[in-house]
């Protein structure tokens, strides 16, 4: 997978700030104390400059964001503003329930011990990830760099008491494209 995928959607998304209802994508502009996007990508990055990234973070980048980054932007404009999952999901069985003790002091001391080994797993996950975009409510949608879950987007949703777990089977590439795919019907109107 390579620039072909990325052939023309610089331009389908510098298209989509001109249209006249570009203001009802989510997250493309100012609202509710947020900075939006604006339709605004950043410029592509030369070859030397991923090599450098990749580098510095001890990674190699999937292919398809890869090639975004060299051919669309290297940033800007987007989506809003197996071990990982095997622990994660073992993790959350461990969650203490208060019911189970004694007394409230004994809970609490469960909870938060539990609460420092979820920021420890949380640590371990997100070292191998990109954050790619805000999606509002403290919500973040990650891209894995490493490991089993390599190319992955995964969506971490646990500001509002959900989990942090992969939107299935879907790399970068599907991603980016479903989100520039459904704005265009936004502002045609097809919602």
């Amino acid at each position: 997978m390579g620039a072909m995928i990325w052939s023309g959607v610089r331009e389908r998304v510098e298209t989509l700030a001109r249209a006249d209802n570009a203001r009802d994508d989510f997250g493309a502009w100012d609202m509710h104390g947020g900075t939006g996007h604006h339709f605004r990508l950043a410029d592509p990055l030369s070859e030397a400059s991923v090599a450098e990234a990749e580098a510095q973070w001890g990674v190699s980048l999937p292919a398809d964001y890869r090639a975004f980054l060299r051919e669309v932007g290297a940033g800007g404009a987007g989506a809003f503003f197996e071990e990982s999952v095997c622990a994660q999901v073992e993790h959350e069985r461990k969650e203490p329930v208060e019911s189970h003790f004694e007394d409230e002091a004994a809970f609490d001391a469960a909870y938060r011990a539990w609460l420092r080994e979820d920021e420890k797993l949380s640590d371990r996950f997100l070292s191998g990830a990109v954050c790619l975009s805000h999606e509002g409510c403290g919500y973040f949608h990650w891209l894995v760099v490493s490991g089993p879950q390599r190319g992955q987007v995964w969506l971490d949703e646990r500001p509002g008491d959900g989990g942090f777990s992969p939107l299935g089977q879907v790399g970068f590439a599907n991603w980016y494209l479903d989100w520039v795919e459904k704005t265009e019907a936004v502002v045609r109107g097809g919602r």
